[in-house]
């Protein structure tokens, strides 16, 4: 059977057009849930639809191992070259074996004509969908992908494969449990065997015998668009998957594509001649040799680029070597002292969220779009994946914060409202709990009735005077602003504090705010345009940690709409403090664009800053003096008290962000 993609009526097999609006009939993916094929296979769910067929989970019904059943289009199985590209695939993969590389298991022709492909089952996401998750990874998170992926491609090269659409899409992350998510590489749907009996290898270069793309266009190497090397050859070789695979590169750790076009001479022209925007530009933090690596990587001839995947990560993994030796620039992977281990999970929601500040672009499809699915398992149902890098673990240190020693929490049953209590032994975020608030930190998720016990260690710390030595850091901009008298207010804020669970909450503001020990309550800000919002905590005696940032937990994004309250924590969560006193002080960032500097600011929440990224985030004050704000408080005593944050009015257009501390006096 077919269906209308419209309409959703259903037709007969031998129906191409639906007659009551023109649209182009699809497969039918509902009448082969629990189809068995060939008595061996068992549809159980339909995955995903791509460019040459559906991709469907089965279960082997003698063995009972879960499979990916993958089908080549009806209209497909007439045509002689559909017919060899899909055979194609099946026989790439089973021409080298690769423990991270999908593997293929058979390829086979219904008795009604069905011609499918059995290929190992991976359950996780793709890396599209982690990447969108994160908005960017760290130079030695995207470092531990690529170089999975180098050494597959490496396997693939030397036995003639070529892969020639990588992409994001087909690239797998994890799987739920994981500690050390592993990585898959997907679908060799258009991949090229050069030798071997392949005889129509030398057909299918940059361009099918139609004339249609082979590719993605985003992913596309110049010689893949037609564009002739300097050596000649016609043909495509391994070096092409490496110019896909420095765009990959460019787009983890900038969290954008380095070309973009709403056409496809556009798209050609840009990876023929295009310049892709300066990677340092948008990412400050990468060291300049992992960035100079990419850049070759994704040079327009395929004689300047690295000879092997291989080369290209043991330039990138000798880049970040030389940045954590290096004193000036090992904020970039720098972790606080004390005995850390990196075997904690991370984990990351099962939602997928845009990134605040990132434009959804148009999608190219051109081609074999099936390579978008490969066998994943990625829309087979909600899972929480481990796929982030692994937070570090402090089980013990000899040096200890002045505000206290090691102590114990019991993480209570929900109530009307979740609690986010602060505790300098422990940080519990609705259940995820982080030890050492200002700390080393350790993350783990908790869903019962536990009273963990805490060990503590203290981060180093930065005078808030000392100057940035030598790091990594956007250049010095030159003064381009004039400071005016005349103080324009930009954001309004106060907080709401409960006294137990049923009371229903009461504003506050203050400069300090005083509260007491087991004092609830949540930040509330309004902003008079709209940006982005930053939240680091300090307390005394502990190095910063971060609450909220371009990767936030305890909301669904860290961007504000001009006029509108923004609570943090959202929804039903609460913080709580605990019996230590002291002062909690929370610094606030608004910026109208989203920053990339301090890197902190785009990491992960409940990060405890090391000494170079407080170096880095004393430098961004300072940079940013001239905005200096004044804070006024209003209505203190009354039933709706808030504080007016004002900026000067001629240092404060699109583009440029202002900070100003709330402190909370813990009596």
């Amino acid at each position: 059977m077919k269906v209308c993609p419209q309409c959703q009526n259903t037709f007969e097999n031998n129906v191409s057009f639906c007659p009551r609006d023109g649209q182009v009939l699809q497969d039918s993916h509902a009448e082969m849930v629990g189809k068995v094929l060939d008595g061996q296979y068992q549809i159980e769910q339909f995955i995903a639809r791509g460019g040459m067929g559906d991709v469907y989970r089965a279960r082997h019904i003698l063995l009972g191992d879960r499979v990916v059943i993958k089908t080549l289009r009806s209209e497909m199985r007439q045509n002689a070259e559909w017919l060899r590209r899909f055979q194609r695939e099946g026989q790439a993969a089973r021409r080298f074996r690769h423990p991270n590389a999908v593997t293929v298991y058979d390829l086979r022709t219904a008795d009604d004509g069905l011609i499918y492909m059995v290929m190992e089952y991976v359950e996780g996401r793709t890396l599209d969908k982690e990447l969108k998750e994160r908005g960017r990874f760290s130079p030695a998170e995207a470092l531990t992908v690529l170089a999975t992926v180098a050494d597959v491609l490496d396997a693939a090269h030397a036995t003639g494969v070529v892969h020639r659409d990588l992409k994001p899409e087909n690239i797998m992350i994890g799987k739920p449990g994981e500690v050390h998510p592993g990585v898959k590489l997907l679908d060799l749907g258009i991949a090229k065997m050069v030798g071997m009996g392949d005889a129509h290898a030398g057909e299918l270069t940059s361009l099918t015998t139609a004339g249609q793309v082979l590719g993605t266009p985003y992913y596309m190497s110049p010689e893949q668009w037609g564009e002739a090397p300097r050596d000649g050859g016609a043909e495509v070789d391994g070096r092409t998957d490496i110019y896909s695979l420095g765009l990959i590169a460019y787009e983890l750790v900038t969290g954008q594509r380095p070309y973009n076009a709403a056409t496809i001479p556009e798209m050609r022209r840009m990876h023929v001649t295009g310049d892709a925007p300066a990677l340092q530009q948008l990412a400050p933090h990468v060291p300049e040799a992992f960035s100079r690596a990419i850049t070759r990587a994704m040079a327009k001839d395929r004689n300047d680029r690295q000879a092997t995947a291989g080369e290209f990560v043991s330039e990138l993994r000798a880049a970040l070597d030389h940045a954590a030796s290096s004193p000036t620039v090992n904020h970039i992977e720098a972790r606080a002292t004390g005995d850390v281990s990196s075997a904690a999970p991370t984990l990351i929601s099962p939602s997928v969220r845009e990134t605040a500040g990132m434009p959804v672009e148009q999608r190219l499809t051109v081609g074999d779009s099936s390579s978008d699915f490969g066998a994943s398992a990625s829309s087979a149902g909600p899972s929480i994946v481990t796929a982030a890098a692994p937070a570090p673990v402090v089980h013990s240190s000899s040096s200890h914060s002045n505000r206290g020693g090691t102590g114990n929490m019991t993480v209570s049953p929900p109530t009307r409202r979740r609690v986010w209590p602060f505790v300098i032994g422990a940080l519990i975020v609705g259940g995820l709990l982080l030890t050492g608030v200002g700390a080393a930190g350790l993350l783990w998720w908790s869903r019962h009735n536990t009273t963990p016990k805490v060990g503590r260690a203290t981060a180093p710390t930065v005078r808030k005077d000392e100057p940035l030595k030598g790091a990594n850091t956007p250049a010095e901009p030159a003064p381009s602003v004039t400071v005016s008298t005349a103080n324009v207010e930009a954001l309004r804020w106060w907080m709401t504090t409960f006294v137990d669970k049923k009371d229903d909450g009461k504003k506050v503001a203050g400069d300090p705010v005083p509260m007491r020990s087991g004092q609830q309550f949540k930040f509330h800000f309004q902003p008079r345009q709209s940006g982005h919002l930053y939240i680091i905590m300090t307390t005394e005696g502990n190095a910063p940690v971060t609450l909220l940032t371009s990767r936030p937990a305890k909301t669904e994004s860290n961007q504000l709409v001009g006029g509108v309250d923004f609570d943090f924590p959202g929804g039903d969560d609460v913080i709580e403090l605990d019996d230590q006193l002291g002062a909690e002080i929370f610094t606030v960032i608004f910026s109208p664009q989203p920053l990339a500097w301090p890197s902190v600011l785009t990491g992960e929440v409940e990060h405890v800053l090391t000494a170079a990224e407080q170096q880095e985030l004393t430098e961004f004050r300072r940079r940013h003096e001239a905005n200096k704000v004044e804070l006024s408080v209003q209505n203190a005593n009354s039933e709706q008290p808030l504080t007016i944050v004002r900026v000067p009015g001629d240092t404060n257009p699109p583009g440029h962000p202002f900070i100003f501390d709330i402190r909370i006096e813990h009596r």
